[in-house]
């Protein structure tokens, strides 16, 4: 008769598992099914829109975006004011930040998802000229509730020439047209 081995006591017993690899497929598949079953109304193009997300600025800690906007095209291009609360000042690495700036965003509306992509400029409220460029998703819960998820890159323009300060913040939240 041969020992039986026994298994460490870090490794667990195998399982059939789903590949972590095939969930990404499942979430599609799921958001192409509920693409389908939206009605007429729920479809039409807002022309207001506000938003709040919070998330994670890399390396450095928390970040808030809260912007209004306004569709110029209705559902497609929005002119937008975004003020962003960051973790991680150029002068203070524990300081904060509070960039303002205004953006343009290109929108699809695909029934129930809305990819878009945004770009803008502004400045620090300590006076420092910014860029922000992003993109995300919104999932429309409703017809005026979107789940949003983003990312936005936010660089400022220091006094010495070509020298710049930059932020990646990636964000979750919920948005509404109105």
């Amino acid at each position: 008769m041969t020992p039986r081995r026994e298994r460490p006591s870090n490794q667990s017993p195998k399982r059939n598992r789903i590949p972590l690899a095939l969930l990404p497929v499942f979430f599609l598949a799921f958001i192409l099914v509920e693409a389908t079953i939206l009605s007429a109304e729920e479809l039409s193009p807002p022309r207001r829109e506000v938003n709040f997300s919070a998330g994670w600025i890399v390396g450095k800690g928390i970040g808030l975006i809260k912007s209004v906007g306004w569709y110029l095209v209705p559902g497609f291009i929005k002119w937008d004011v975004n003020l962003a609360l960051v973790q991680g000042s150029m002068y203070d690495e524990g300081g904060r930040e509070a960039p303002l700036s205004t953006n343009l965003s290109l929108n699809l509306h695909l029934k129930r998802i809305v990819p878009f992509i945004t770009g803008g400029v502004g400045f620090s409220l300590k006076g420092t000229f910014i860029k922000n460029l992003g993109g995300g998703l919104k999932i429309r819960l409703t017809a005026r509730t979107n789940l949003l998820a983003e990312y936005r890159y936010i660089q400022y323009a220091l006094d010495t020439p070509k020298a710049t300060y930059q932020l990646h913040l990636v964000s979750a939240g919920i948005s509404y047209n109105y």
